[in-house]
């Protein structure tokens, strides 16, 4: 992803901390943020989180800081994140009303959508339609966000079925749902 986007920057493994992620939201300036970790959503914000290196990220504490992000990127006329994307392990599944809580927590901080799992996915299958995803963002600045995914997701079901890959099932490429503004 970070081939294909050019300008990213990543918190990986020890890096990926509470402190860290405050520090990068407030020094510099990201339109997508993608969290490549598991996380549990519910419409309960107490049984809401992401998991960071150090242990769970709660709803509530990852919306105070996008939220003061949207703060200060308003105070200074800086863009804001306009896509976060949950890529790892159901991270829009919990209760019926998950998606709500992802919907709502994206809404509140600021941001226009988001991208979730709706169960468990395969982490070579995601990140080649994470691969896909950003390169159809990256290489047709016209298209939506709806539409980026769905080339992806067809892309890697057109391989698989070239390749007789079992790739070819939902569960490889059906997963991922784009919740809020879908442009």
């Amino acid at each position: 992803i970070k081939e294909t986007i050019g300008d990213a920057d990543e918190l990986f493994k020890d890096e990926f901390i509470q402190a860290n992620l405050e520090a990068k939201l407030k020094t510099e300036n990201f339109s997508i943020l993608h969290f490549a970790t598991h996380g549990s959503f519910s419409s309960d914000p107490r049984r809401t989180y992401i998991m960071l290196n150090e242990g769970y990220l709660e709803a509530e504490e990852l919306d105070t800081i996008l939220r003061s992000n949207a703060l200060r990127r308003n105070r200074g006329n800086r863009s804001g994140v306009e896509l976060i994307v949950f890529s790892a392990c159901e991270t829009a599944q919990g209760d019926n009303r998950a998606v709500l809580g992802l919907a709502g927590l994206t809404v509140r901080s600021g941001t226009q959508s988001a991208i979730a799992t709706l169960w468990q996915v395969d982490d070579e299958a995601a990140a080649a339609i994470m691969t896909r995803f950003y390169e159809e963002l990256a290489n047709n600045p016209n298209i939506s966000r709806s539409e980026a995914l769905r080339r992806a997701q067809v892309a890697l079901l057109t391989m698989a079925q070239e390749t007789n890959s079992d790739w070819k099932l939902p569960y490889y490429w059906g997963a991922y749902t784009l919740i809020g503004n879908w442009l």
